[in-house]
């Protein structure tokens, strides 16, 4: 397997493991491989193999990273991912680059949706943190499942873990909450993406438990973005929020309403356009809000906040009425690559405009809007 992939160069290694960049052969494309020494403790062998299983059953879903394949060579364990050539969340933060306040609310978005995912599905990250997001142009994917567990396993073996500056305070007295312990470090992250730094800054855990008990400084925030933050940090577990109470927040839904509006306002925009690339973009862009307002939870959303969905049904059949043939597939690659371009071009100086076309690229990407339009 190894002799599919050139080595390029190491990303980073820990002690028993090196992640390399490398180039599979046969396809072209990047990768990111993790090569783990077998001579790794056992519970560090569980830990990959839960990994592997995570990743596996999540391999097709955005906001997640996308496991290639993994095989055993030479007595080590290789893991292929998918390569995300912008590194990860926490580094980009710490360059200290400024950042548009509606590429931290994607970002928030996404990372929701992805943690979301996880426990409608049961399970549980238990290791979120701005390390354990990796950036790919401007999309947003969560990685690192060795900590993972389905909440369905063991409850002798559901041992505390994490990363002790977003950890949940009831994992201090060896007390887990599951889920409510991954929804507490999501709104550290949350923290830490609006304002550049931790809500809690201690030099000892000691310190950190007694900074659980303080309150938390919220004068830099928005009456929104702090009312949001404060039900994920709710100390009492039993009270804290869950992700679907968190992803139905005003302060979620606003951000989806103005990517739906916005999107609208973009296929208004070229609804008179023949050109192909013009017909797929409004059909991605079409599929997307279709997708995501067939979510239970989305009628009432757009109902709430006006949204047209009149003039969205009429542009979706006058789109598909000009659609006569399918793309084949060396159109639909051009068309590709067009949008990457226009996605590198315009995030820079306009990062919503990026985000809304990364929308259209995710759906291009979807294996059924594949199935139905291209051939």
């Amino acid at each position: 397997m190894l002799q599919n992939y050139d080595l390029i160069r190491m990303l980073g290694k820990g002690s028993s493991s090196k992640v390399y960049l490398a180039t599979n052969i046969i396809t072209g494309k990047h990768v990111a491989i993790k090569k783990i020494d077998l001579s790794i403790n056992q519970v560090e062998e569980r830990h990959l193999k839960r990994e592997i299983c995570c990743l596996k059953q999540f391999k097709n879903y955005d906001n997640i990273v996308k496991l290639e394949e993994w095989f055993y060579e030479d007595s080590s364990l290789y893991i292929v991912q998918e390569y995300c050539n912008g590194g990860s969340l926490k580094h980009f933060l710490l360059r200290g680059n400024k950042i548009p306040d509606n590429l931290r609310m994607f970002w928030i978005y996404n990372i929701a949706r992805a943690i979301k995912l996880l426990h409608d599905n049961g399970w549980v990250h238990r290791d979120i943190k701005s390390d354990n997001f990796l950036l790919n142009s401007l999309d947003i994917k969560l990685c690192d499942f060795g900590l993972s567990r389905n909440i369905n396993e063991n409850e002798n073996d559901y041992t505390i873990c994490g990363t002790p500056l977003y950890m949940s305070p009831e994992l201090f007295d060896d007390v887990s909450s599951r889920k409510k312990d991954d929804v507490w470090s999501f709104g550290v992250l949350c923290y830490e993406i609006i304002s550049g730094k931790l809500p809690f800054q201690a030099k000892s855990l000691k310190d950190l438990v007694a900074m659980h008990n303080e309150e938390i400084d919220y004068s830099k925030f928005s009456e929104p973005a702090a009312n949001f933050i404060s039900k994920a940090l709710e100390k009492d577990p039993t009270k804290r929020a869950t992700m679907n109470d968190l992803i139905q927040d005003d302060f979620i839904t606003s951000f989806f309403i103005g990517i739906i509006t916005q999107i609208i306002n973009l296929l208004k925009a070229c609804e008179t356009s023949d050109e192909p690339f013009y017909i797929l973009l409004k059909l991605a862009l079409c599929y997307f809000i279709k997708f995501e307002i067939s979510d239970k939870n989305c009628d009432s959303k757009t109902s709430q906040h006006n949204i047209d969905k009149l003039y969205y049904d009429h542009l979706i059949k006058s789109t598909l009425e000009k659609f006569n043939n399918c793309f084949n597939q060396e159109l639909y690659k051009q068309c590709l690559i067009i949008l990457q371009e226009e996605i590198q071009n315009v995030a820079i100086y306009n990062p919503y405009r990026a985000s809304l076309l990364l929308y259209a690229y995710k759906s291009l990407n979807q294996p059924m809007f594949r199935k139905q339009y291209v051939n």
